[in-house]
Parts: structure tokens; sequence; C-alpha cells
């Protein structure tokens, strides 16, 4: 090859990202070798190959190395030596030496030069350049240099190697050696390792460089050695470092001396009460002065503590503000906002409706204060009172008064000042939690006669298996009769927060709940947050984070909403469908028309009751046989992106409606599950029992989550027994068993396919007796149209009736 125009000498900072060449002295090119050869460039996916003593004469097939082009040879029937490139490789040159027993070859490239050096063992070290040797600064010396130097593993100094080390002296260049790297040569006759394969580069790249020794070649004692530049440099300035600790170290003893001087300044009084506090208990150890000197620690701590946050309060423009009134201002204004999401004009024109409610609603008897109390958990934040749930549980004659103050309440539907105020991190009242308890109970039977059958958010009797399953089920008949169905997962922004309250008020009468009970809801639902430096904000939008009655004000509101869209009610699976759990709604429809049509009306509706739909987390999914329409949905202003699956209450839907992805996600997140819990299953101290009790309480429950869904295969129940095995041998021991005799003989109980079965037939019982539920109407009601030819897929149906 002929050497193109001379172009400009690159700079070492411009090279590629990696930069891969390989050497090895393969001691004869044989067809075999080259297969290896082959293998081993594309692991390694090296950019140059340099190969030496390939003992060809020029008369013999040229050698070929799959993936790889040859550039250079110099063919030789005791010696030889070759190169080669990857074909996208752009090769600016080549060059070699006419010496008989010295063979050196030269491959310039755009970034480097790359030398391939094959000395015989007895020969001297004479080093001829090729003529392109020098057009590049950038310089890779590679090969079989035959010679011995303490900085290349050796104990003495040859000839040879005080030659090669003046040479590389001379050249600008440095060898790359790393002690940690195994030796690249390994005398079959001496049996001792050797590391006659050299790597010599440029200064500037010496940072850059990484020396690496591969797995050896069959029929070869030399190993490929690996010259690698990337564009990561390592640093070794020890002082560096150094210099870099002083200036942290300077500067942290700046700040110590500049903040005691303000501690000084404000609290020079306090530390030095503290201080003599600490010498009373030194000179007399009484438990008074100890327990003084405690209380003194927690003051002092306490009034910095509080100071430091005066002080570091900030406006909208970065300056600190220091004044307590004017930190009054930057708490109002930063609360005001959060806590009236939902604010929106209520100018609207209310529906002309006569709410037929009823007036009277009955006091809260003892019997249901103690209920509610009972109902309480354990080991809770304590609020503002300092009263905790066990307090009452255990002091039965003070229920009787708080049943007396309860009636009281209820009577004039007035809360005492401080019950409906909160730290600005809510922590509520106990005597007010059972009050909300109380009109709770109340409110889900007006809730379950008023609520449709599409939502199984917080109902009694309906779980996120049964959101699942439904959707599951639609998926399932709309693939068997090769249909398309359109499904949109909406999600709304801050959902709960947004909610206007004086808009869900109206629902409730709407909805011809009793007066009282939306009095003392109202009552219940507002909140107001104080603070020591800041002044009273009412909460006046939104629903209460951790009150019990928010969930199921959430679902009358989403009620109202769903009401004022036409056709809401699921009369056929054919038609337009609307499934909810809580605030995770799902549309559905046969055509894009149909829940485009559909979401406009849920985010009409739903802005009138503050509600706004989230347009990232909002996804739309296509179920089809036929050629994808991978656009985008479009509704109004909002454009939702098409998705091919989506994780959706913890369980993934796609596209195909295949379950092998979702057994494979399954096992995925129990393997997390197992591995954060491994330290116990190998525990040796840790009973037996106490590990199958962790499998089944704990890593099961993740791997089957929504198993009364699935339909297996029998491949995907050979994965879930191999996992199962391998948790079982992990609890009883690495001996070889088979999985059935780790079921009878140790585990004694049923296994993972077995558990899922059973699961799935209480869940077909539950189905049978549920007569008029969602759950029933999408088992039992068909699809239009006929099934296409050819056998379906394994459905549900089959599964639990076989």
């Amino acid at each position: 090859m002929e050497r193109s125009q001379q172009k400009s000498i690159s700079s070492w900072a411009s090279t590629p990202k990696n930069f891969k060449t390989i050497s090895i002295n393969i001691e004869g090119l044989t067809e075999s070798k080259e297969r290896l050869l082959s293998e081993l460039c594309s692991t390694t996916a090296c950019d140059i190959l340099c190969v030496q003593e390939t003992h060809r004469d020029a008369g013999k097939r040229k050698p070929t190395i799959s993936g790889m082009r040859m550039v250079i040879e110099r063919p030789h029937k005791k010696y030889g030596s070759a190169i080669f490139v990857r074909p996208e490789l752009e090769i600016v040159s080549v060059g070699l030496t006419e010496e008989s027993d010295f063979e050196i070859l030269t491959v310039e490239t755009k970034y480097f030069t790359v030398t391939s050096i094959y000395k015989p063992p007895k020969k001297p070290f004479v080093f001829h350049k090729p003529e392109n040797f020098n057009n590049r600064r950038t310089k890779i010396v590679i090969g079989d240099f035959n010679s011995r130097s303490p900085a290349w593993g050796y104990k003495n100094l040859s000839k040879n190697g005080k030659l090669i080390n003046k040479w590389a002296e001379d050249e600008g260049l440095v060898g790359i050696h790393d002690p940690k790297v195994p030796c690249t040569f390994f005398s079959l006759r001496w049996k001792k390792e050797y590391n006659p394969d050299l790597i010599f580069v440029s200064k500037p790249l010496q940072q850059q460089t990484i020396k690496r020794v591969h797995n050896p070649i069959a029929l070869s004692q030399h190993k490929p050695v690996g010259c690698e530049i990337t564009n990561k440099f390592k640093f070794n300035d020890k002082n560096l470092f150094i210099k870099a600790f002083n200036y942290l170290l300077t500067f942290i003893c700046y700040l110590c001396r500049i903040l005691l001087q303000f501690f000084n300044s404000c609290f020079s009084k306090e530390i030095q009460e503290c201080n003599q506090s600490e010498i009373n208990v030194l000179q007399i150890p009484t438990l008074n002065n100890i327990k003084k000197n405690e209380n003194k620690i927690k003051e002092e701590r306490t009034l910095i503590r509080n100071e430091k946050k005066i002080h570091e309060e900030t406006n909208e423009n970065g300056s600190v503000v220091f004044e307590l009134k004017n930190i009054n201002n930057e708490f109002n204004q930063y609360f005001e906002e959060p806590l009236n999401i939902g604010q929106l004009n209520d100018n609207y024109e209310q529906e002309n409706i006569m709410y037929n409610t009823v007036h009277y609603e009955g006091v809260p008897s003892l019997e249901e204060v103690q209920a509610a109390i009972n109902s309480m958990k354990k080991n809770k934040v304590l609020g503002e009172d300092e009263i905790s749930s066990e307090l009452w549980k255990n002091k039965e004659q003070e229920v009787s008064k708080l049943h007396s103050l309860i009636h009281e309440i209820w009577e004039e539907e007035k809360f005492p000042d401080n019950w409906n105020e909160t730290i600005i991190s809510p922590l509520s009242h106990d005597r007010k939690k059972v009050l909300s308890f109380i009109v709770l109970k109340r409110l889900e039977k007006y809730a379950e006669e008023i609520i449709g059958e599409y939502q199984s958010g917080f109902r009694k009797g309906k779980s996120t298996i049964d959101h699942i399953f439904v959707i599951r089920q639609l998926m399932e008949k709309y693939y068997e009769y090769a249909k398309d169905l359109h499904m949109v997962f909406v999600k709304y922004k801050q959902a709960y927060s947004s909610v206007n309250i004086t808009r869900l008020w109206e629902s409730l009468k709407s909805f011809s709940i009793p007066i009282k009970i939306i009095s003392i809801v109202q009552l219940c639902s507002r909140e107001k947050l104080v603070n020591e430096v800041c002044m009273v904000l009412e909460n006046k939008s939104g629903l209460r984070q951790g009150d019990a009655m928010s969930p199921v004000l959430f679902n009358l509101a989403l009620e109202s909403i769903i009401r004022k869209i036409p056709s809401y009610q699921i009369k056929s699976l054919n038609g337009r469908l609307l499934f909810a759990f809580a605030d995770d709604i799902v549309i559905t429809g046969k055509t894009r028309k149909d829940v485009q049509e559909y979401l406009e009306e849920l985010i009409t509706a739903g802005k009138n009751m503050g509600l706004e739909v989230d347009e990232e987390k909002t996804k739309y999914l296509l179920l089809t046989k036929g050629q994808e329409d991978n656009s985008n949905l479009r509704v109004g202003i909002y454009e939702f992106k098409q998705v091919s699956d989506i994780k959706h209450l913890g369980v993934d839907f796609n596209n195909k409606n295949d379950m092998h992805e979702e057994i494979y996600f399954r096992i995925k997140e129990a393997e997390q599950c197992y591995s954060e819990r491994l330290n116990i299953l190998k525990s040796k101290t840790v009973p037996t029992q106490k590990k199958e009790e962790l499998y089944i309480s704990d890593i099961r429950p993740v791997l089957t989550y929504a198993c009364a869904t699935w339909v297996l295969t029998k491949v995907d129940e050979n994965k879930l027994q191999e996992f199962e095995k391998k948790i079982l041998t992990k609890i009883y021991g690495p001996e070889k068993r088979t999985y059935d005799q780790l079921l009878k003989e140790f585990f004694k109980k049923e296994g993972v396919i077995q558990f899922i079965k059973g699961i799935r037939v209480q869940w077909k019982d539950r189905i049978w007796r549920a007569d008029g539920s969602l759950i029933k109407t999408i088992i039992t009601d068909p699809i239009d149209g006929k099934r296409p030819r050819g056998s379906p897929r394994k459905r549900w149906v089959d599964s639990v009736v076989k």
C-alpha cells in the first residue's frame, strides 16, 4: 500500500474514546489459530492486531482473519510478522524494515503510528526506523522483544535490555508495565513465566494507556497482550491532593473561627452557664447536678438550632431575612400556594338540584367511640396534645369524658380552637382522630351505595386484584378476537391536594348525604398550620394528608366527575369503558376516536373539581394483532405518549398481552427481595423453620403478586420453580437434590405452582359468587364478532376449569 498525502500531526488529546491494539507471538499461523484470533478480535473489539512468528513463506496461502483485513506482512519461513486492522479503520500509510532477521512493521492511522516488533532471542537489538515511524507524535510500539530489565519484572538487566531502555529514552517513549498484570509467556520447558512482550508509548499517552493480558491461545506459549488508549486520565500526583486537602483544611478552620465569633456574640451568657454546669458536675457529681447539666445542654442546643433557622431564612431574591415580622411574611407567602392548589374561580353556575338530604343524624354512641379508639394504631407520633392512642385504650374512665366532648361537638358543630391547629409537618390530635373514625364509618355506608362499580380503590371487599383482573380479562378477550383495544392510563397532578373542597361539599349534597354528616366532615377537614415563628395559615383546598376520610372523599369527588360524562356506566364490553383504583384511571375503547372523546370529557369534568391531568405520566397503549400505529394520542392541547408496555399498580401491561414479561418482572423483583435477605438465609444460627417463614411471608408474596390473574405456560412454571428451588437450596444446603425432593422431604409444603393454582381457584369461587359485580361481568359477557382461524392462546378460564 502506497502512502497517501501527508496529513498534519493530530493532537494526542483528540484521540478516540477507546483505541485497542493487541499483539501476540502466534508460533505458527494455521487455519485453526486464525479462527481463534478471529474470536479474540471479536470479543475484545480490537482495532489493530499485530502477529509475530507467522512462519509463512511468500508462496503459501494468504492468512485471513474474520472481521479484520491484513494491511502489511513480512513473510518469513522461520519468523514472519503481519498487521491486521478493522475494515473501517482509516490507514494513512504503512512501512517496514528490510533487515533479514529483525522485523519492524509500522501502520500509520489518523491518530497514532502503531509499530509491531519481533526480535529473535539471540539477535542484538538494532532499531531501523521505517519511513513512516515519525509521522505522528503519538506512537505505540508493541511486540516480542526477548530482553530482560527490572522495569519489566525481571531481576537482572541484560545487554539488550540496556539498549532498549536507551532507545526508548531517545525516542521519547515510556514502557507500560503493571506488576498486577500476569506475565505474557509461560515456558513449558522451564516451567517459568516471563515478560518478553512489551508495550512502549509516547509520553503524552502514558496516563491514558492500560495494559491488559488476555487468556492464552491454544498451541501457543505466549498470551495476547493488549494496549488500550482511553480519554480517561489517571492522576497520580500526590502533591496535588495534599495541596487541595491543606486548602480545604484552612477554609474549614476559617469557617470555624467565624462561627465561634458568632456564637460567642449571640450566646455568650448561655454558653457560660452551660460550662459552669459541666464544672459543677465534675466537682460535685450528684444526680441533681447531672440532671441540671443535661437540661442545660438541651436548652443550649435548642436555642442555637432555632437561632440558626431564623438567620437562614431567605426571600424570593435570595437575600437573608432577619426581622421576625419579615420572616412571618415569608412563611405565609411560601405556604399560601401549596395549601391552596385546587382553589379555582368559584363564580360558576351551580346546577339547579333539589338536595334530598336527611337533616338529622344520631349522636355517636359510647360504643362507637370505644370502637374508634380500638381501631387506632399504636406507636404513632404524638400531636401537640402529647396524648397517645395507648393512653386512651388503657384509660376506660376517660372514654366517657371524651364521649361527652364529642356529643357537644356533634351538636354545636364546632371544635376547640387548638384542635384545628397542627405544626408545619401535620400531626393530628388523637381526639380529633376518634371523631374522624366515627364519621368515616357513617360516611362509608352512603359512599358504597353512591360510588359506581368501576371504582376498586379503598372500598370494602375490593382490592388492586379486582382492578388488575378486569383489565387483564378485557385485554385477553380483545386479543383472542383479534380486535384493537385502545387504552389510556390517566394520572392526575397532585390529585388529593388539588380537590376543590367547595365544589366537593356541593357534590356531597347532590348525593343526598345527610347534612349533619357533611357538616362534621367539613369540620374535620379544616386545618390550620402554625409555627413558633409564623402566623396561622388556613388550609383552604385539598384533602387532609393522612386523614382516614380522604380516600372516601376523593372517591366521591371522582364519582361526581364521572357522572358528568355521558354513558359512563358499564353496559357492554364492546363500548367505551372506564375503570379506576382511587386516582389511577384506565379508559378503554375500540377506536382511537372513542378514547379521545371519552378522555376529553373526563378532562373537562375534572377541571371543574380542580383536578388536572398530568401529561407526562398519562400514557396511551394500543393492543393490536394488526399493523401498529406508533403515533401519540392528541386530546385538545394535550399530547399523550404511546408506549408498548406500562407498569400499572405494580403490574406489567403490554401491547401484545404477553404474560411472559410479567413473570420475568415478578422474578426480578423477588430476586431483589431475596438478595436483601440473603445473609439471613445463609446464616447457620437462624433456625430452618424461621428461614421457611421468611420465604413464605416476605419473598413469595413478592413473587406471586396478582398471581390470581395469571395465565401460565409450562415455560413460565419452570422459571418459577427454578427460582423457588434456588431459595430452598439456600435454606437446606447445597447438596444435589431435585426440586421434588426439596418439596417432599424438606419443605413439606405446597410448591409455588400449587400455591398459585390454589389462589386462582379461590379467586374463581369469589367471581362466581359476585353476581352483578364487574369481575363477574368481565368473565360472562361476550365480545362481538368471530374469533379468527387458528388455535387461541390459553385463557384464564381454561387454567381454572381443568
